[in-house]
């Protein structure tokens, strides 16, 4: 009895929330266009990626998001003599002056089928603040389409004293709905990276600290009787650090991710632990690092998120995440939230053949 009362509040909650609610993935760092465009193009000239969630499967119509990406660094230029300096610096981070992205998502949630498609276009641009570290700032232009089949939705009007009944009257004067909005996005990234390799170890400490504000125009939404309603900002602040222990096989990689929209907070902290099977070096660049990775995370309130991934040879990663649940719906979900899969393919080039 009472696990059908949690669905049905499971059903309208869904109505309530999730139509306000931006797409998001457990394994946050692999999604730089829903964090932060200052993180367009960091990781390389080239990055593609492919990932999908299903969670809640326990409790009602799993739900289900689909996202891919790709970013680059188009070809930078020449530097006139003045520029050689700040150009050295480019080159000692391996970046450009330039970063692009193009990126799709598609959520789909619960029985009401409420959905969002978005499509977003990143642009970010990098400053050399030394040898080993930059500032980038990236700004962000998204299409976004939300839809709804309102004759899915339950309600508690239709608890008849034993469980749901489909032919009571809600009471509820909804329908479904479909609408588009465009969307605007900015946000800044410190980033400071060091490496050291030679033949037989591999040394590193990499840090990364940023903040961005999505939904900057607020832009409206079509709710309840067509009543206009703001889609509120969003405020991101995230980081990440990456740095070997007593031995060069094993690194340690902390990372967190802050969002806060309206009355509403999230905060997800953890850790991964890195284990290079294999170390790169900087001599002939032909032999480069594979990484095991096994991580644990927690998202306050909501889930501890486990987490594993593997990098073969610094270009191809491909990572899996399972939320267990410790809400109040564990009841309902028995503990039971998601599984993430992600695919990431970075080119690297060999050093001896970088500018």
């Amino acid at each position: 009895m009472r696990k059908r009362i949690l669905y049905i509040l499971f059903g309208v909650s869904v109505f309530v929330f999730v139509k306000a609610q931006d797409i998001h993935f457990s394994q946050f760092n692999e999604h730089p266009a829903l964090i932060n465009p200052a993180l367009t193009a960091t990781n390389g000239k080239y990055r593609a990626y492919l990932g999908y969630k299903n969670q809640w499967r326990t409790v009602s119509t799993p739900y289900k998001t689909y996202g891919a990406s790709f970013e680059f660094q188009p070809v930078d230029g020449p530097w006139k003599k003045s520029k050689r300096k700040l150009a050295k610096n480019y080159r000692e981070q391996n970046i450009g002056r330039l970063g692009m992205g193009l990126s799709v998502y598609r959520d789909k949630a619960g029985d009401g089928d409420m959905g969002l498609t978005q499509v977003n276009l990143s642009v970010a641009t990098f400053v050399p603040t030394g040898h080993w570290s930059y500032l980038s700032f990236g700004i962000q232009g998204s299409s976004a389409s939300r839809r709804s089949n309102a004759a899915n939705f339950i309600y508690p009007n239709q608890y008849n004293g034993s469980g749901y009944d489909a032919g009571m009257n809600s009471g509820e004067n909804v329908t479904g709905d479909k609408f588009k909005y465009a969307d605007f996005s900015a946000g800044m990234l410190w980033s400071y990276s060091y490496v050291e390799k030679n033949f037989a170890n591999s040394k590193q400490i990499k840090f990364r600290l940023g903040g961005s504000a999505y939904h900057l125009t607020q832009p409206d939404l079509q709710t309840i009787g067509n009543r206009a309603e703001k889609l509120l900002m969003k405020y991101v602040a995230h980081g990440d650090m990456v740095f070997s222990l007593g031995k060069s096989q094993v690194a340690l990689a902390p990372s967190f991710l802050v969002q806060v929209q309206g009355p509403s907070s999230e905060l997800i902290v953890g850790s991964l632990l890195k284990y290079y099977v294999t170390n790169g070096t900087k001599f002939t660049g032909k032999a480069k690092s594979t990484c095991l990775n096994f991580g644990v995370f927690y998202r306050t309130e909501d889930a501890v998120i486990l987490n594993f991934a593997i990098l073969y040879q610094e270009q191809y990663s491909f990572g899996l995440s399972y939320d267990l649940n410790i809400s109040p719906l564990r009841e309902a979900s028995r503990v039971r939230g998601g599984l993430e899969f992600a695919l990431r393919i970075t080119p690297q080039e060999d050093y001896l053949f970088r500018k």
